[in-house]
């Protein structure tokens, strides 16, 4: 049950105690949805995460679950490079240090770079044309224990001081960060990712071989030198640190 709406800048935010998924609750109602509609809940019963996977989000408070509705979505910026780096530069400010991003969707706290938060970018089509972007973010705020089977790749940016930040705060920094970087061009986002990406110099394993990653593509695909010297693009798929 929905339980308060708000306005924030020019997004018109709307809170839930708990969703089964916040961007499955935009995609079910888009049509009745205005652009820059944000669907927050305190928890999620089957968040989601990239390629398929879970989203641990289900203890109420444990952290900060949006999705974001864009029907004018700027159309040269690629949508999980910018809302990667416009989560980790709220994230910056708010808590004052370093967040790093790992490539492609996950927001991770340095030095060892587990998992404090995710990143779902989905689209959806009328007549065959791109019409709306969502962005999905889960952050991990208040998370104090983690299912034994993430707890060696998850943090909680709660660790950080030993308390909570109000999730308000977390999301209106987010949105201003949003607005201020949806007008910047996409060298300026690209850049900024790649000041955050941990991946870049890491020897990684991907879909199509193993090698060393050495860039960020014009378009966010990870630059990836193989074996031979060839430089590979690597668009999706998975990306494993060795």
């Amino acid at each position: 049950m929905e339980f308060k709406t708000f306005s924030y800048l020019d997004f018109t935010v709307k809170s839930f105690v708990r969703l089964d998924s916040t961007n499955i609750y935009i995609k079910n109602n888009a049509a009745f949805l205005a652009d820059k509609t944000v669907i927050v809940a305190a928890a999620q019963d089957f968040g989601r995460g990239r390629l398929g996977r879970s989203f641990f989000s289900s203890v109420s408070g444990g952290g900060v679950y949006l999705s974001i509705l864009f029907k004018n979505h700027p159309k040269d910026l690629p949508p999980t490079i910018t809302a990667g780096v416009c989560t980790s530069i709220a994230l910056e400010e708010i808590y004052g240090i370093n967040i790093g991003i790992k490539w492609v969707n996950d927001i991770v706290l340095p030095p060892e770079n587990k998992k404090a938060g995710g990143i779902l970018c989905e689209s959806m089509s009328s007549n065959g044309s791109l019409t709306q972007i969502i962005y999905g973010i889960g952050i991990n705020t208040g998370n104090i224990k983690f299912p034994a089977e993430i707890d060696d790749i998850a943090v909680s940016l709660y660790k950080i001081n030993n308390r909570q930040i109000e999730s308000g705060i977390i999301i209106e920094k987010l949105l201003g960060n949003i607005e201020k970087l949806h007008r910047e061009n996409k060298k300026t986002i690209i850049e900024l990712y790649k000041k955050r990406c941990v991946t870049l110099g890491q020897k990684v394993m991907t879909d199509i071989c193993c090698g060393f990653a050495r860039d960020i593509g014009s378009n966010g695909e990870l630059l990836v030198e193989c074996g031979d010297g060839k430089i590979i693009p690597v668009h999706t798929g998975e990306v494993h640190v060795l």
